[in-house]
């Protein structure tokens, strides 16, 4: 079975939020790891784009994202990060970034 980076079945453009109920706990950490996940690939952005592939698989190993946690953890990020320019620019572009990465890697 061919590896592949960490991600959905396919990269999500997030074009629905999630409709599912989720607790407290969940919604915390959910928001925790994509920060971090989005830190990580900030970090990278020096590397070269197989280091930064090889980061975002390792990486996923401990986030376990699932394609429900991947949009879910999306959608409260962004609530949280777009109140402000700065954040909002921030934000989207690591999610460019981390997109970029998914794409690239997929049949990798």
């Amino acid at each position: 079975m061919a590896s592949r980076v960490y991600a959905p079945p396919s990269p999500s453009l997030y074009l629905l939020p999630p409709t599912s109920e989720i607790d407290l706990q969940e919604f915390g950490r959910c928001a925790r790891d994509r920060i971090k996940l989005l830190k990580s690939v900030e970090k990278y952005d020096a590397e070269s784009l197989s280091q930064q592939l090889l980061m975002v698989k390792e990486l996923s190993k401990d986030l376990k994202f699932g394609e429900r946690k991947d949009v879910v953890s999306h959608y409260i990020v962004s609530m949280a990060l777009c109140q402000q320019d700065w954040s909002r620019q921030w934000f989207v572009k690591w999610e460019r970034a981390l997109l970029l990465l998914r794409y690239h890697g997929l049949g990798k």
